[in-house]
């Protein structure tokens, strides 16, 4: 089975937060199923180089590039397009999706079966991040 994890992921060292250890743990949790391919799709934040690592014997780390600062502008537009791309060219037999921004509407419109984890608290973030949201 071909899986593909999709969402933030560390890229180097411990993991920043909390869904980045999520799919971390995932990750190597997958690796150990003996059936199990991983591939893992996660954008390179401006600064970050983007490219493919292997993350073990069958785990590929697919490193994004980012359109860098019109990256809201823009809606995430490159980075949706990108991850449906690559989705649609590595034909995994099922998407599961760490977080509900960017990385889930692409994973969807990948038209590929798909699994999208929640995490947070949507309205309470919103009002953390933009006070306008109350």
């Amino acid at each position: 089975m071909k899986v593909a994890v999709v969402g933030p992921y560390p890229l180097e060292g411990l993991p920043p937060g909390g869904i980045e250890s999520v799919s971390a743990f995932l990750v190597s949790g997958l690796q150990q199923m003996p059936d199990v391919d991983v591939d893992v799709l996660t954008i390179a934040l401006p600064g970050a180089r983007a490219g493919r690592t292997r993350l073990g014997e069958r785990a590929l780390l697919h490193a994004l590039p980012s359109s860098g600062k019109l990256r809201r502008p823009s809606m995430f537009f490159l980075e949706r397009r990108n991850i449906v791309q690559t989705l649609r060219r590595l034909r995994p037999d099922i998407v599961h999706v760490q977080g509900q921004n960017f990385y889930a509407p692409a994973a969807l419109a990948s038209g590929l079966p798909a699994v999208i984890s929640v995490h947070g608290m949507l309205a309470r973030e919103a009002r953390i991040s933009d006070g306008r949201s109350r």
